[in-house]
């Protein structure tokens, strides 16, 4: 299951490394996160088991988003 987040401006390519991924604090199971243009793509291993913990993998990546927006 991929998250994709369209993004106000424009970024370079980048990919995080596993241990980057996981200091930010992502839900379990993320796969990959990458940006690239303006969209931000979060990979999750497998699809959620209920409508609760989708919302906590959008919710994630769109948290992901602003903060990078932010900074």
């Amino acid at each position: 299951m991929a998250v994709l987040v369209r993004l106000f401006e424009e970024r370079s390519p980048a990919r995080l490394r596993r241990r980057e991924i996981h200091r930010l604090g992502l839900p379990q199971g993320v796969v990959s996160v990458a940006m690239g243009g303006r969209e931000l793509c979060v990979r999750y291993q497998g699809w959620p088991d209920d409508f609760v913990a989708l919302n906590a993998r959008v919710d994630a990546a769109v948290h992901l988003a602003a903060s990078l927006q932010e900074a």
